[in-house]
């Protein structure tokens, strides 16, 4: 996918990184955008990309990044992971999180289930 393609679909479905009221709503239209651009092939990259929203939402809530600029960097990073010849774009694309922005995946940006069952 290219990026006027995504810009195109985005509209379409009504997702605006620059007019969303919260952190938390640029989230889920970056979660929404990573499934277009890099389609998931399985349940495993579904909750990655979701554990990186989440990251990412806490991360700048903190004061670590600019909301302004961080979401569209990191849609900028999926594009790149996208292109060929990568055969594994979402490895690719955690491969680039990890080293741009030292992502560490470490389970704790999704809340634990309350009934015990870990």
């Amino acid at each position: 996918m290219t990026e006027v393609e995504l810009a195109s679909r985005m509209r379409s479905a009504g997702f605006d990184l620059h007019t969303a009221k919260s952190v938390s709503e640029r989230g889920l239209i970056l979660e929404k955008a990573l499934k277009w651009i890099i389609p998931p092939r399985n349940i495993s990259d579904i909750s990655c990309f979701r554990r990186v929203c989440g990251w990412l939402v806490i991360e700048t809530t903190a004061g670590r990044f600019n909301e302004f600029e961080i979401f569209r960097r990191v849609i900028d990073f999926a594009l790149e992971a996208s292109m060929p010849p990568a055969r594994k774009p979402a490895a690719v694309f955690m491969s680039i999180l990890k080293k741009e922005l030292n992502y560490v995946s470490n389970n704790t940006n999704t809340p634990r289930r309350i009934n015990g069952n870990n």
